[in-house]
């Protein structure tokens, strides 16, 4: 998409879309696996929940992976009512895209995986259908193998997972000595109330998908136990695959959206429970629905997680970078993080991306500034300590020599603990700009 331009408007454009589309599918999945009321219950909290319509206006893929996801369901119970080769084509198809858009995708593909095997019991496939099912799911793992020779083999070592698992992500792995079960517990209400955008309704919500779950166990339902008992498999295995890898460290189970794919299954699920107690008492559950949408937006509760809205405006941006030109002095050496180098490419010189040759990053030449890179932003205050080294010997500057650091970007949060560090030794020139970015001067001997 970056190909028909770089401004703010055309790299959220697939996102936002990708966002809009994503209830209309869901609809129409959950119409055709279960009933029209499940889809339209599930269309609506996907449409307006809070955290997914903010989520759908950022640059990530996360609400792509989403539709993507909805896209292959729709196609594979397409396929396994029309007993159709080319539908299988289809949705394997969606699922290769949804697994190159966001790594989660794999609890989805797992899903997918348990609830098609479930139905083909019942459904009586073609050879070449099996056949093609089959390859489809050989491809998918070719797939994540590659992704693992090529990026998550790094992203997994214990030096990249440890600032994620004692960073800001922490909440979304279980901490040592702690009862898996509970975590277990903790991390799935979370779910909830990130896709509901309020722990209380979040709560109400899991209760919900509970009660879809033994519904559709019991064969209690408008279809058949076999069939019931499928969708109920495919609605919990994600959840099981994701708290699972929380627990071998691998991915967090939170409430942010590194896991939001859950978010169309807890849509589906709702979705059940809700229709079930329509069926069986219509004036009470819409008093209850009318009642619980009345409540919601006194009860919301944002991604807190999110990037604060003072650092993603542009105007903030560029008055932060205003301040620093003003205070710093000209030919003084800035080092910055990874994240606010980005920014500075964006908002001061109209490009995007950065080098590849970390090794050798480099300069912003900032007015009569110099401005380099490291990727200390979201390692360990040692990592920044060595990074500052570096600088200094690249830079041949001694160490009595004034080096200014600013911090910007997803987490500020250098200057807390470089205070923490050296208690009671105040970090020189230290300056807010308006929240947007940090900048000061590094102390003496540092």
């Amino acid at each position: 998409i970056m190909r028909l331009g770089t401004n703010e408007i055309v790299l959220r454009l697939l996102p936002v879309l990708a966002g809009a589309l994503l209830p209309w599918f869901a609809y129409r999945w959950m119409t055709k696996a279960w009933g029209r009321g499940a889809g339209f219950v599930a269309l609506v909290l996907l449409a307006f929940s809070p955290n997914l319509v903010a989520l759908g206006a950022q640059v990530r893929g996360y609400t792509i992976a989403l539709l993507l996801a909805s896209i292959a369901m729709l196609l594979l119970e397409c396929a396994l009512e029309r007993r159709s080769t080319w539908l299988l084509v289809g949705f394997t198809a969606a699922l290769y895209l949804a697994i190159l858009t966001e790594y989660s995708a794999a609890w989805f593909a797992g899903g997918a995986a348990v609830y098609f095997l479930w139905r083909v019991r019942d459904t009586r496939l073609s050879p070449s259908a099996l056949v093609i099912w089959a390859a489809g799911q050989a491809g998918a793992l070719a797939i994540y193998a590659a992704m693992y020779r090529a990026s998550l083999r790094t992203w997994l070592s214990p030096e990249m997972k440890r600032p994620l698992t004692t960073g800001y992500l922490q909440a979304g792995f279980p901490a040592p000595h702690q009862n898996l079960a509970l975590f277990a517990a903790s991390g799935t209400l979370k779910q909830f109330a990130y896709t509901w955008s309020s722990i209380a309704l979040g709560t109400l919500g899991a209760a919900l998908f509970a009660l879809a779950i033994a519904l559709l166990w019991r064969g209690r339902t408008n279809a058949g136990r076999t069939r019931g008992r499928a969708l109920a498999a495919l609605l919990v295995a994600p959840f099981l695959l994701a708290c699972g890898a929380a627990m071998l460290k691998f991915h967090p189970y939170g409430r942010s959206r590194q896991t939001v794919i859950l978010s169309l299954f807890i849509a589906a699920g709702t979705g059940v429970a809700v229709e079930s107690l329509f069926r069986r008492w219509p004036r009470l559950s819409a008093a209850a629905l009318i009642g619980m949408v009345v409540c919601w937006p006194f009860t919301l509760q944002p991604d807190a997680n999110n990037i604060a809205a003072n650092r993603h405006r542009r105007q903030s941006l560029v008055s932060g970078i205003q301040q620093l030109q003003a205070s710093v002095p000209p030919g003084s050496v800035v080092l910055t993080d990874a994240e606010t180098a980005l920014l500075l490419r964006y908002y001061v010189y109209g490009t995007y991306g950065l080098s590849r040759n970390f090794g050798n990053p480099p300069d912003l030449h900032l007015a009569a500034l110099h401005v380099t890179w490291r990727r200390w932003d979201f390692g360990p205050l040692s990592q920044f300590t060595a990074d500052l080294a570096a600088v200094r010997r690249d830079f041949g500057l001694s160490r009595s020599q004034p080096l200014w650091v600013l911090d910007g970007g997803f987490d500020i949060n250098l200057a807390p603990q470089l205070r923490g560090l050296r208690p009671g030794v105040p970090l020189p020139d230290y300056h807010d700009a308006g929240g947007a970015l940090v900048f000061f001067r590094t102390p003496d001997a540092m």
